[in-house]
């Protein structure tokens, strides 16, 4: 199954063509009858990056599969140098903006269950116009506030969403992304619960991620009536 576009899994020396369409499970069946490594392509053009999906499958025999396999299940050993980058990651504004995948395993986790909108209809991933960074912090004092407190340095229940590490580390559609869906492993609501009966409107969201731009180290000023970025658009 593919998540947004249609694509052909085929490595002629072993099958058929078999389409993976959004949204459709499909199955094959592999039979091989030699070890070996077999290269395969993408056969329908998916996008930009179609030139660059490549398949390569990895044929071997049982007894080298099951080492390889035992192998896996062992705890990986790390080594002195990962565990020093580590604690660097941990310690800095890297762990702000990335968690360490765990809020891309929280958002997954919550999106891909049956039902999650509830026929509720989502914001566009990407916004429609340009945001207002003036409206933006009214936006914030009326939905954000509460958890990151008054200015947005952090809050009762939320820590800085203006920390300027964290945003000139972070897109204008990853702080979309983020206000959308919320941060499960942070109990962070998402665009509809953040008060209660009143989600937020599209609007509302890119006037907001205007705003968080605008905090950037040398970003547009808040005080301009419309800032200077495009929110989900290169920057």
């Amino acid at each position: 199954m593919s998540a947004d576009t249609n694509h052909s899994f085929w490595v002629p020396q072993l099958a058929g063509k078999t389409d993976l369409i959004p949204n459709r499970v499909n199955n094959m069946w592999i039979d091989p009858h030699q070890t070996g490594v077999y290269v395969g392509q993408c056969a329908q053009y998916c996008g930009t990056q179609h030139v660059k999906m490549l398949l390569r499958v990895v044929v071997e025999s049982r007894e080298d599969f099951d080492k390889w396999l035992a192998n896996e299940k062992q705890a990986a050993v790390q080594a002195a140098s990962a565990a020093e980058g580590r604690h660097v990651f941990e310690s800095t504004a890297c762990k702000l903006s990335f968690s360490i995948g765990a809020g891309h395993c929280g958002i997954r986790e919550r999106w891909t269950k049956p039902n999650t909108l509830g026929g509720d209809v989502a914001p566009p991933y990407r916004a429609k116009s340009a945001g207002d960074a003036v409206q933006g912090q009214s936006v914030y004092a009326s939905y954000c506030s509460s958890c990151h407190g008054t200015g947005g340095s952090g809050g009762p229940k939320a820590g800085s969403v203006i920390d300027k590490s964290y945003l000139s580390l972070i897109s204008d559609q990853g702080l979309r992304t983020l206000v959308i869906t919320g941060r499960p492993d942070f109990n962070a609501p998402d665009w509809r619960n953040n008060v209660a009966g009143h989600p937020m409107s599209d609007q509302e969201i890119t006037d907001v991620v205007a705003w968080l731009a605008s905090q950037r180290p040398n970003g547009p000023s808040s005080s301009s009536s419309s800032a200077a970025t495009s929110p989900g658009g290169a920057e």
